[in-house]
């Protein structure tokens, strides 16, 4: 099926369990949703699955100029809103979790939990002490970080632009 989802023609499948808890796949470069088809077969029984294809990847449209995480993010948000998804586990190979970390980040009471494999949080010593430092100041201000704050650290640290056409 085809989704416009901000102004991108996003190629998708549902397939499973229709009384299931959601189950949203999100893959690698250079790849499609049909890199999932096995663990589909297996989970379909017990899930309701969407699994996508990124922009410029599979069926779904590519994109001119380069595009971030937050719109990656932005495309799963508009996919689970369009099909109602309130809550979904998410499960992520490689550029799929990085995008399923800042999923959980931004929209951490949508993702029931996640799974990154293959993955990255792009520079985990600088993210280890970046976040280190947050923490520190939120403790010497005697508060607790928001969501947003968490989020903003997150995106400092992960600016990584995906440039279409490459892969």
């Amino acid at each position: 099926m085809l989704a416009d989802i901000q102004g991108v023609t996003i190629n998708y499948e549902v397939s499973g369990n229709e009384n299931g808890p959601w189950l949203t796949f999100s893959n690698s470069l250079a790849t499609n949703l049909r890199m999932w088809d096995e663990q589909e077969a297996a989970l379909a029984g017990d899930f309701r699955i969407l699994r996508y294809d990124k922009r410029g990847h599979g069926k779904s449209a590519p994109v001119e100029g380069p595009y971030s995480f937050d719109d990656l993010i932005d495309d799963i948000v508009g996919l689970w809103d369009r099909l109602g998804i309130r809550q979904s586990y998410v499960v992520g190979l490689s550029i799929g979790g990085m995008t399923a970390q800042g999923l959980t980040l931004r929209h951490a009471d949508r993702v029931a939990a996640t799974v990154m494999a293959n993955t990255t949080a792009w520079n985990m010593f600088v993210l280890s002490f970046s976040v280190f430092f947050l923490f520190v100041r939120a403790i010497i201000e005697e508060r607790t970080l928001t969501r947003d704050e968490r989020y903003q650290q997150y995106c400092a640290l992960v600016r990584w632009r995906v440039i279409p056409g490459v892969f």
